[in-house]
């Protein structure tokens, strides 16, 4: 799982971001039926199986990174770089033109393949500084600082 150390790694100075939130993220990774059987659980003599990944589940972070891997690896590919954590997705790119391409690709890929946007949290607006996990992300400084 990457996060802030990949990200510190790969700052470069007066680099435009934007970053990406998918909405109930867990929700779009579909569980294949001869599975459901061991997600479920009994409630007031029902049983309810679950359909897609479920928070909670201790593996449910591991699947989802490894769902999420080829996708970041295409980004790679393509030279666009991004560090992934979860739900949480930043993109990076030397020009703010770069970036809002890049964006609208990622974007489209996303939605294809079946992962909602979440427009409350995600960052559109190409910004050489903006929050990540908490971190102010600010590449004209050239810093990471925590939001207190």
């Amino acid at each position: 799982m990457e996060g802030i150390h990949t990200l510190k790694s790969l700052l470069r100075k007066g680099d435009w971001h934007v970053k990406i939130d998918l909405k109930d993220a867990y929700f779009s990774i579909p569980i294949k039926q001869q599975h459901r059987k061991f997600l479920c659980f009994q409630f007031k003599n029902k049983l309810y199986l679950f359909n897609c990944l479920p928070f909670g589940l201790a593996s449910a972070p591991w699947v989802f990174t490894k769902t999420l891997k080829p996708i970041a690896a295409l980004g790679w590919e393509l030279v666009i770089q991004l560090v992934v954590y979860l739900d949480n997705i930043l993109l990076m790119a030397e020009t703010k033109e770069k970036t809002s391409d890049h964006e609208s690709g990622l974007i489209h890929l996303f939605q294809c393949l079946g992962f909602t946007i979440n427009s409350e949290k995600t960052i559109l607006q190409p910004s050489e500084c903006l929050e990540l996990l908490g971190f102010m992300v600010d590449t004209i400084k050239m810093e990471l600082s925590l939001q207190l």
